[in-house]
């Protein structure tokens, strides 16, 4: 985790069993996609080197990198065939994503679909005969299976499952993956071969779904994402990796780490060594980089040539937001942040929402859903910790693949909830992704420490009937400090202590456990000093 500024994303290897990991690319530019070599020898890997995405692989003994592609267009997500000896990727060589076949061999790249809709994400059958991959082709995100240089396709997936993070049980006919669907989010397992299905409860969301075997039992293992301890909602993300006996339901931690992880490409060792498996997982190592912007004095201050009412933030986390604003326009073509809907609301602000990180000088709103550039603004609906999140993509103004990546996520409808009754209960529908280069806001933002909310529900709000409660345009900074202590830094104790005192913010509804997340009050005092919406405990002096 000891990024430097401006760091990318780069693979790392872990031994869980060591605890050990090794920065496997050092460069200054993305890698992604990792997945093992059969023989456990090489990594192959996407990355975008400065004139598009290519293949490449990292050859674990020698410590060399290889370039397999050289192609204008975007190649990504590498499958090794079980012999080695090819490789799967999808890529827009045909203007949308199809999905190649790289033979090592022969040196040669055929194609193996083609599709008006995204073929993405391939996934080798262990009898090295088919592959399995995602498509839209039917209208929705499903699961796909083709003989290698085939042309009949199957369905696998049902509609509405969303399927995601496949990967094969221990080289048989089934496969475990991730279902986002418009109700629930869970883990399946699928047998290829016969009508079976299991369904595994995801209460946790549980990521990138791996089912091995530990001791003679079925251990899913799995990357939990767990929130932050500050503030009603997470300040960031703790991604643990967590072993669970199906059978038992046993849970085990394996590894907590900080930061921005996904993708794990899994290796099993010998069952004699126990679980001893090495992920490889992308990581974004510029996620928390407050330190880097320590300052004792803490002010107000007014940002330079933005559009917005209001334009202040804490001089804190000026310097991020002055960054993002640059990465975003580096990236995206736009000066995406010069304009937007709000940023401070002052002490005086007419707000009725009085706990607020607008207020703190920690927040800001992007620019609204229906503006004039709405054509190049989409999001992505998302399940965290148990929450819908949205995530916000800008279509990049160079779109020859040097900026941005394309989509390869269902995009989040909704226009017509209002008069459809289906619509509205989910608060909207899933689409096909568009073509073309995006680049992705909320990642952007996490790099620099500036982090979403969940969409609003009941009795906060209600996301799926009202536009305003979906908050996707919400970024937040709150460097692990509580409410109060970032309030404390930019007013004064007094003006602070008369405007925020308990007594106040009950009577306005809010709960104890509200104040004390806030840091209003001090939990210690939990037991002894009680308070309700319609009583005030005078014994207790704040």
């Amino acid at each position: 985790m000891n990024g430097r500024p401006g760091q990318n994303w780069e693979i790392f290897l872990f031994n869980t069993a060591t605890q050990e990991y090794t920065n496997l690319t050092q460069n200054s530019y993305d890698e992604r996609d990792p997945a093992w070599s059969p023989d456990g020898r090489k990594i192959a890997y996407s990355a975008r080197s400065g004139k598009g995405w290519d293949l490449y692989f990292y050859d674990l003994e020698t410590g060399q990198h290889t370039q397999i592609t050289d192609d204008l267009a975007y190649d990504g997500a590498p499958a090794w065939s079980p012999d080695g000896t090819q490789i799967l990727f999808e890529s827009t060589r045909n203007g949308n994503l199809d999905i190649f076949l790289f033979d090592f061999i022969h040196q040669t790249i055929t194609e193996q679909t083609s599709s008006s809709y995204a073929d993405i994400e391939p996934l080798w059958h262990p009898d090295g005969t088919s592959f399995l991959f995602t498509s839209w082709r039917n209208g929705e995100r499903q699961l796909f299976q083709q003989e290698i240089n085939g042309v009949d396709v199957r369905s696998i997936s049902e509609p509405g499952e969303e399927p995601c993070q496949v990967s094969f049980l221990y080289n048989s006919a089934s496969i475990i993956y991730r279902s986002d669907s418009l109700k629930e989010q869970k883990i399946i397992i699928r047998n290829l071969e016969q009508p079976n299905l299991t369904i595994l409860p995801n209460p946790y969301s549980q990521n990138w779904p791996f089912l091995v075997k530990r001791n003679q039992n079925d251990q899913l293992v799995t990357l939990r994402t767990v929130s932050g301890i500050t503030g009603i909602y997470p300040t960031g993300w703790q991604l643990s990796l967590t072993s669970i006996d199906i059978d038992t339901h046993y849970k085990e931690s394996l590894l907590k780490l900080s930061g921005e992880w996904s993708q794990p490409s899994c290796r099993s060792t010998l069952p004699t060594q126990g679980l001893s498996w090495e992920p490889v997982a992308r990581l974004n190592t510029q996620t928390y980089i407050a330190h880097l912007d320590i300052d004792q004095s803490h002010y107000l201050r007014h940002l330079v040539n933005i559009d917005a009412r209001q334009p202040v933030l804490s001089s804190s986390v000026v310097p991020s937001f002055e960054r993002l604003r640059q990465h975003i326009m580096l990236e995206s073509g736009y000066d995406f942040l010069g304009t937007m809907n709000d940023v401070w609301r002052g002490l005086d602000h007419p707000d009725k929402v009085l706990i607020s990180w607008h207020r703190a000088g920690r927040a800001f709103d992007t620019r609204d859903w229906f503006a004039t550039d709405r054509q190049r603004l989409f999001i992505a609906r998302e399940w965290l910790d148990g929450q819908i999140y949205f995530r916000l993509y800008i279509l990049a103004q160079n779109q020859d693949g040097t900026k941005g990546r394309p989509l390869k996520e269902s995009l989040w409808f909704t226009e017509g909830r209002l008069v459809n009754a289906e619509l509205r209960e989910h608060g909207g529908r899933f689409q096909v992704p568009s073509n073309g280069y995006f680049v992705d806001i909320t990642e952007l933002a996490s790099r620099e420490g500036w982090t979403r909310i969940p969409a609003l529900t009941p009795p906060y709000g209600n996301w799926k009937h009202r536009y305003i409660d979906m908050e996707f345009w919400h970024y937040e900074k709150r460097s692990s400090l509580t409410w109060y202590a970032a309030m404390k830094q930019v007013y004064q104790a007094e003006e602070l202590n008369r405007r925020y005192n308990p007594q106040l913010l009950l009577s306005r509804g809010y709960t104890w456990a509200q104040l004390v997340t806030a840091g209003i009050v001090d939990p210690e005092k939990e037991a002894s000093c009680r308070y309700t919406r319609r009583s005030y405990d005078a014994g207790c002096a704040w």
